[in-house]
């Protein structure tokens, strides 16, 4: 981020940690594809500046 800029962060803690790991670990990949979408969309629609190759989703290894 450079000076200026804000970010915005939103916090869900009414599901269970299991859900929450099933929904951003999914192996059909529809996550990471969505994320991806949605900083294409920043870019073409408010003029974003995403490098979106420098951005990778991958699978965590569950912590429990």
């Amino acid at each position: 981020m450079k000076p200026g800029d804000l970010v915005l962060l939103g916090f869900d803690l009414k599901k269970h940690p299991e859900t929450i790991w099933e929904a951003y670990n999914d192996r059909a990949g529809i996550t990471g594809r969505f994320n991806l979408n949605l900083l294409k969309r920043i870019n073409r629609e408010l003029y974003g500046d995403f490098e979106l190759d420098a951005f990778e989703h991958y699978l965590y290894l569950r912590p429990w």
